[in-house]
């Protein structure tokens, strides 16, 4: 049976200190291609180990210097590679949004190595335009408490969306979700992914656009729980990403 591909986009990192010695978290990233250039994306929290909000640090491990990620590997199974994300004066590799760590969202740019199978996530499906209203179910696909589902396949939880997807929630490009997310999803794909007949955008006042099929909308990049009590999540919109990397 074929495996899904946004199992295959779906990447396992964990973040090291001492020049990668000593592993401090983990967490989930994917990768995009955007004019020939290969970036990892992820959260600013896991590249730092920093409060996104505060910049306190999120346990006595932080300011990570280098990044381990299991890419498929070509002939089959995964490989494991190291990305620099400090230079040997502490100086960051990642980029920023141009607001900087006010967008919970970094993209690292890496060159491809022998031997890996590159699986990157198709941005033109954020203009795959179903239709978007709260209560709707989502899946994340990440890693939660480091936990995979075979090898470092990623494990699929299921939400619903939470907020008005039109409306910024505090004023930052962030939709919420209601979902059993735990530690370790931060950076995960959000997608909405609906099969037989699917209801796609209208402007006002036109009539229902209704097409049979299996589809996917990608949503956004999964960042953490702001309630862990509720269960409420937050979701960086895909905007964020062309906006980084306009800005290199």
């Amino acid at each position: 049976m074929p495996i899904d591909n946004y199992s295959k986009v779906s990447l396992y990192i964990e973040m090291f200190i001492e020049n990668g010695n000593q592993a401090v978290a983990n967490g989930t990233a994917f990768s995009v291609q955007v004019a020939g250039q290969n970036y990892l994306i992820t959260n600013w929290h896991n590249v730092t180990g920093r409060h996104a909000e505060t910049n306190a640090p999120l346990n006595v491990f932080h300011d990570p210097d280098s990044i381990k990620v299991w890419f498929h590997a070509e002939g089959g199974g995964w490989i494991q590679k190291t990305i620099r994300i400090r230079n040997a004066d502490g100086q960051i590799l990642w980029r920023e949004h141009p607001t900087g760590r006010n967008i919970d969202v970094v993209a690292i740019p890496y060159e491809l190595e022998a031997g890996v199978l590159l699986m990157n996530l198709d941005l033109d499906s954020i203009n795959t335009l179903l239709k978007i209203y709260p209560s709707k179910a989502i899946s994340i696909i990440g890693f939660p408490n480091g936990l995979a589902a075979g090898g470092k396949y990623p494990i699929w939880k299921k939400g619903h969306i939470a907020s008005e997807y039109s409306i910024d929630y505090n004023g930052n490009p962030v939709f919420l979700i209601d979902a059993t997310t735990r530690k370790g999803m931060s950076g995960a794909p959000v997608i909405l992914r609906e099969s037989g007949l699917c209801e796609f955008e209208t402007n006002p006042g036109e009539a229902a656009n209704m097409k049979g099929g299996t589809y996917t909308r990608f949503l956004g990049i999964y960042a953490g729980r702001i309630d862990n009590d509720a269960e409420v999540g937050r979701v960086w919109k895909p905007r964020v990403i062309s906006e980084i990397i306009n800005n290199i």
